[in-house]
């Protein structure tokens, strides 16, 4: 039987006797507790996200308490900016493996979130100048 879970402990199962959907109100439910996850794991502030995302911080927080589904495109764009997969969002199957974000990149987003924001342009340049050095000069996609 393979089975799919959830932190709460629910599960979607295959079994012999078919395979047990969930709706699409616990999906969405469960990427906005992705979403507030992450964010809250990169000690970022609503406000901050938002900036980023250019939505307003009250969107943001209906996109994490699922009062309001998030598009596809929106979800791709969290994805980016928390550095994850956009299967991270999602329901993991056990067989799957699970990619762990790094340590240091939840130093580096604590470190960036600490420091006044009228400097963020600043950082937010030299880290593109640091991607490129470190890809061998490709372009950075952000």
């Amino acid at each position: 039987m393979a089975a799919c879970a959830f932190p709460s402990g629910s599960f979607l199962s295959a079994t012999p006797m078919g395979v047990t959907m969930l709706t699409e109100e616990q999906i969405n439910e469960f990427v906005g507790k992705q979403l507030r996850d992450q964010r809250k794991m990169s000690a970022l502030t609503l406000s901050l996200i938002a900036e980023e995302i250019n939505l307003s911080p009250q969107q943001v927080q209906k996109y994490e308490w699922s009062i309001n589904r998030i598009s596809a495109g929106k979800l791709y764009h969290f994805a980016e900016m928390f550095g994850v997969p956009i299967a991270e969002f999602f329901p993991v199957q056990k067989s799957q493996s699970v990619s762990v974000k790094p340590p240091t990149s939840l130093r580096i987003m604590k470190m960036v979130n600490g420091i006044d924001p009228k400097h963020h342009e600043l950082i937010y340049a030299l880290l593109k100048v640091a991607v490129r050095l470190i890809a061998g000069g490709k372009h950075a996609k952000h």
